[in-house]
C-alpha cells in the first residue's frame, strides 16, 4: 500500500502530486518515511521522519496496514504477525492431525455418509458464523501490501483457490462484502450436502461391517439403475460375498492398524513422502508473488480461471484412459519442467506473456497432481481402512503445507529507514 507524509492544514490546498513534489524527498521514487522540514524549504530543508501519513486506498481499500499504521519503523509488527501465524500453525498442527485421524477412523467404523454429513454441517455452521465477522479480520492477510517492492507475504494461497474455478474468480475480481464472499464460498458446500443426501454407503463397506442386508439392498438399487437383470445381479453379488469371506481372515485390513502393518508399511511411507513433497511445492508456488504475474495480464488471469474448471474435469477421463499413475507422473513432470523454466525466466519485475502462461500451467499441473494423489491413495488401501489411510495422507500433507508456509515467510530486518515511530 503506497503511503506518504500527510500534509498539514496549511498546505491542504495542494493535490497529492504537488505535495509530493514540494515536501517529500525523492530519488527515483518518493520517500515513504521521510519529509522536508519545513515542507517548502527546498534543498535547504532538513530531512526528518514522518509523523503522519496519507495512504493510497485505490488498490486494496482500507486494510490493517492503514488502521494500525504498519509502515516504516512499525513494519516489524507485520513480521511479528507472520511469525505468530506460523507459531499458531505449529501449535495447531497436532490438533489438526489428531482430528483428521480420529475422523478417518470414525468414517471406517460408523460410516462415511454419517461422518460426511456431520463434517459438512459443521462447515456450514462455521460459514454462517463467519458471516458475522468484520471484514477487517481478513486484512492481516494483506499485510505484505505495506512493501510493494517485496513479494506479497500473504493471501496468495487464498487468491489461487479463488482462481481455480470461474465461480471463485468473482471473489477476486469484484469488491464483494465479507458476507457476500462467505455466502459465495458456502455454495459448493450446500450443493455437496444436497448431493450426499441422495447417496448411499457403498456395498463394499457395508459388507466389511457385516451389514449384509443393507449391502444387498444398496447393490440391488445400483443394479436396477444400471439395467442389470436380477440373475446377473445375484451372480455378481454372490461373487462379491465369496471374495469378502476369503478376506475375513485378514483382520488387519479392516482396522486402522492396517496402514502401518507390514503389508502396507512401504505404501504408507511412500504416500507420506509424496503428500509432504506435494504440499510443500504447492504452497511454495501459490504463496509467493507468482500469482501477481497473472494479475499483470488480465486476460491470462481470466483464461486461467476459465480453463481451471474444465481442466480439472478432464483429469478423470484421462485417468480412466491412460491410468491414474501415469497421469500423476505426467503432471509431476510438467510441474517440474514448468518450475525449472520459470526459475530461468522469472524476475520480480517480469511481466512477460511467457511467464504468465507458465505460472498458469504450473498451477494446473499442481492441481492435477493433487487429484491423482487422492485417487491413488483410495486405490492402494482396502475398503476397511481406506478413510484412515486418507486421513494419514492428509496429516502428512498438512505437515508439508506448514513447512512450505514457514519456508516462504522471511523475517526481514525492520526499521531500514532509520526513522522511529512518534
Amino acid at each position: 500500500m503506497d503511503h506518504w507524509y500527510r500534509q498539514p492544514k496549511s498546505f491542504g490546498n495542494l493535490g497529492a502530486a504537488e505535495w509530493k513534489e514540494l515536501a517529500i524527498p525523492g530519488d527515483g521514487t518518493f520517500s515513504r518515511c521521510t519529509m522536508r522540514d519545513p515542507p517548502d524549504g527546498g534543498s535547504d530543508a532538513r530531512i526528518v521522519c514522518c509523523s503522519a501519513w496519507n495512504f493510497d486506498l485505490g488498490a486494496n481499500g482500507n486494510t490493517i496496514v492503514r488502521e494500525f499504521t504498519l509502515i516504516c519503523d512499525r513494519q516489524w509488527l507485520i513480521q511479528l504477525m507472520l511469525v505468530a501465524s506460523s507459531a499458531a500453525s505449529i501449535v495447531s498442527l497436532p490438533i489438526v492431525i489428531g482430528l483428521s485421524i480420529v475422523i478417518g477412523a470414525a468414517a471406517d467404523r460408523v460410516g462415511r455418509k454419517t461422518v460426511a454429513h456431520t463434517s459438512l454441517l459443521a462447515l456450514l455452521l462455521a460459514g454462517v458464523t463467519g458471516q458475522h465477522a468484520d471484514r477487517s479480520l481478513r486484512a492481516p492477510f494483506r499485510g505484505g501490501d505495506a512493501k510493494p517492492p517485496r513479494p506479497a507475504l500473504g493471501g496468495g494461497h487464498g487468491n489461487n483457490l479463488y482462481r481455480r474455478a470461474a465461480l471463485f474468480y468473482a471473489t477476486d475480481s469484484l469488491w464483494l462484502s465479507w458476507k457476500g464472499v462467505q455466502l459465495l464460498l458456502m455454495m459448493p458446500a450446500m450443493l455437496m450436502l444436497a448431493n450426499l443426501c441422495m447417496n448411499e454407503e457403498t456395498h463394499n463397506w457395508l459388507l466389511v461391517v457385516w451389514n449384509t442386508c443393507e449391502a444387498e439392498r444398496v447393490a440391488m438399487r445400483a443394479a436396477a439403475a444400471n439395467g442389470v437383470s436380477p440373475d446377473e445381479f445375484l451372480d455378481g453379488f454372490n461373487r462379491v460375498m465369496a471374495e469378502h469371506e476369503q478376506r475375513v481372515g485378514a483382520v488387519d485390513v479392516c482396522s486402522p492398524r492396517a496402514v502401518i502393518s507390514p503389508r502396507f508399511r512401504a505404501t504408507s511411507a511412500t504416500l507420506a513422502f509424496v503428500r509432504t513433497a506435494e504440499n510443500i511445492s504447492y504452497n511454495l508456488i501459490n504463496l509467493n508473488n507468482l500469482n501477481n504475474i497473472l494479475a499483470s495480464h488480465w486476460w491470462s488471469q481470466l483464461l486461467n480461471a476459465v480453463i481451471a474448471g474444465p481442466a480439472s474435469l478432464a483429469v478423470y477421463p484421462c485417468m480412466q484412459r491412460v491410468g491414474v499413475r501415469w497421469i500423476g507422473v505426467l503432471s509431476c513432470v510438467v510441474f517440474s519442467l514448468t518450475a525449472a523454466v520459470l526459475s530461468a525466466l522469472y524476475t520480480e519485475e517480469s511481466t512477460s506473456v511467457a511467464v504468465s502462461l507458465l505460472v498458469g500451467a504450473a498451477g494446473l499441473a499442481s492441481n492435477a497432481t493433487l487429484v491423482a494423489s487422492f485417487v491413488i491413495t483410495a486405490a492402494l488401501y482396502p475398503t476397511g481402512c481406506r478413510c484412515f489411510g486418507f486421513s494419514a495422507a492428509f496429516a502428512w500433507g498438512s505437515l508439508g503445507s506448514l513447512l512450505g508456509h514457514a519456508n516462504w515467510h522471511p523475517i526481514s530486518r525492520a526499521g531500514s529507514s532509520g526513522c522511529r515511530w512518534r
